[in-house]
């Protein structure tokens, strides 16, 4: 059975959001083979099934999880549409120009720090992680995104300007 913490989040809202669940047959082979239906049990506080660990046969598994899915299909339903509208609007996918404003790529060409900072954050980030045996520079890492988001704060607050923070983020690369 494969555990869907085992896998970023992201990727298993991408593969929910694209999830044909017109059917069981589709939506198992497209979503429920890799997540299993043990992810439904929030979904319906009132609807309660159990899943058994030893069915006895395919078929008997097929029946169980096929009723669990018709119960619940049209809450499915409902959950996928209403996170489509959330990232279509978060992510602004309609290009909506009185959104663009507010989009994470828009506010991050607009504060030259905060891009600047996103983009160091994940080389530095990609480093520790492909060095994983190396405590100092994980330690550097931490110390470096401590010491970046207190300045972050302080700009903030007026504390600093943008081009102080910009120009720390560059020398302390």
């Amino acid at each position: 059975m494969y555990f869907p913490f085992q896998e970023k989040f992201g990727l298993m809202l991408l593969r929910f959001l694209n999830t044909n669940l017109s059917n069981y047959e589709i939506a198992n082979k497209t979503f429920f083979y890799a997540y299993g239906f043990e992810i439904l049990r929030d979904l319906d506080k009132n609807y309660k099934f159990e899943l058994s660990s030893n069915y006895g046969s395919n078929e008997n598994y097929l029946k169980a999880t096929t009723k669990i899915f018709k119960d619940l299909q049209e809450n499915l339903i409902d959950l996928q549409q209403e996170l489509i509208k959330a990232v279509t609007y978060i992510y602004n996918l309609n290009n909506n120009k009185e959104l663009e404003k507010y989009t994470y790529n828009e506010r991050l060409k607009q504060n030259k720090a905060m891009g600047e900072y996103r983009r160091t954050y994940q080389q530095k980030f990609m480093q520790v992680r492909k060095n994983k045996d190396n405590p100092i520079l994980s330690q550097d890492f931490e110390t470096w995104k401590k010491q970046t988001k207190e300045k972050i704060n302080l700009m903030k607050k007026g504390k600093l300007t943008e081009d102080e923070v910009y120009d720390w983020i560059l020398k302390n690369k």
